[in-house]
């Protein structure tokens, strides 16, 4: 985090799409990008804090499940009431063992992420959760 692979450094342009998305359905994102910013739990959690917000969504490959699950808990402790989401190609390929294995995300989302946040999606499209767990808050 915090740019050590600069070499390998993406736009996050799914992110942004999915802002966007949201953007225009009303809501208000933001995007912390820690691949570029430097990482630190006590700045994350200010950065939650002040956001308030509703769902809080994490992107992971498989390398970095375990720094994401870590920032998620992080989250979870600044932004209790949010709901916490986890996509990407990590939990695209194993959403149940992603869910099972981090416990305090209450969904992932499997491929494109607009549709389980679109308001004519079910919340079955495109996620998985835990029975009983709605997918938004």
């Amino acid at each position: 985090m915090g740019g050590e692979h600069s070499h390998a450094l993406q736009h996050p342009i799914n992110l942004c799409w999915l802002a966007a998305f949201c953007r225009r359905g009303g809501a208000h994102p933001s995007i912390l990008d820690y691949e570029v910013l430097p990482y630190s739990p006590g700045h994350f959690s200010n950065a939650i804090t002040k956001l308030n917000p509703r769902v809080i969504g994490f992107t992971s490959m498989t390398p970095s499940i375990t720094t994401v699950a870590e920032m998620a808990k992080t989250a979870a402790g600044a932004a209790p009431e949010a709901a916490l989401v986890i996509g990407g190609a990590h939990a695209s390929i194993l959403p149940g063992e992603t869910l099972k294995a981090y416990p305090w995300f209450r969904a992932a989302v499997i491929a494109k992420a607009n549709r389980p946040f679109s308001k004519s999606a079910g919340p079955r499209i495109g996620c998985a959760r835990r029975r009983g767990d709605p997918v938004s808050p």
